[in-house]
């Protein structure tokens, strides 16, 4: 009698991963009372906002796998990530959750939520101008009024709560 063996299931994330956002979110725990210390201090606040807001954007795994049409047809060379919340406000909305002492899968979520990206043509990103940058909270009716169609943007941004 022939046996089939179970597929294996992938993990969401693997080990390396799972260390990483570990760490990030002890960093993060001691973080957020400097993060009390500036958060009414509009200077402060982005200096450190713009301080801490790599970390989140270095955790790669994090895609929302959203593409454009027009990223679909171009070399990958000419398609960039798009932060949907820019970094300095994602940085600033995490450090907000943080001050909910999530616990690590909750801040696994946020990340998820706040550090996403979207591939977008390099032309397609330069219709962005400085007005939707910093703490600018852009929703897909940005890229909608910039002509830029991506599948899913809708939907996601409405599980985003916007």
């Amino acid at each position: 009698m022939a046996t089939t063996k179970e597929p294996k299931v992938k993990p969401e994330f693997n080990e390396s991963q799972i260390f990483r956002m570990k760490e990030l979110y002890e960093d993060y725990k001691i973080f957020k009372l400097r993060y009390v210390q500036v958060m009414n201090d509009e200077k402060r606040l982005n200096r450190f906002c713009n301080t801490y807001r790599s970390p989140i954007f270095d955790l790669q795994f994090l895609k929302t796998g959203l593409i454009s049409e027009a990223a679909k047809l171009v070399p990958k060379d000419e398609t960039t990530e798009d932060h949907y919340f820019n970094r300095k406000l994602s940085t600033k909305l995490v450090f907000n959750e943080m001050l909910k002492e999530p616990t690590f899968e909750e801040f696994i979520l946020i990340l998820k939520k706040y550090g996403s990206t979207i591939i977008i043509t390099k032309e397609e990103h330069s219709r962005f101008k400085k007005d939707a940058q910093g703490m600018y909270l852009k929703t897909y009716r940005d890229y909608e009024d910039r002509g830029i169609n991506v599948p899913g943007l809708i939907e996601y941004s409405k599980s985003l709560g916007h």
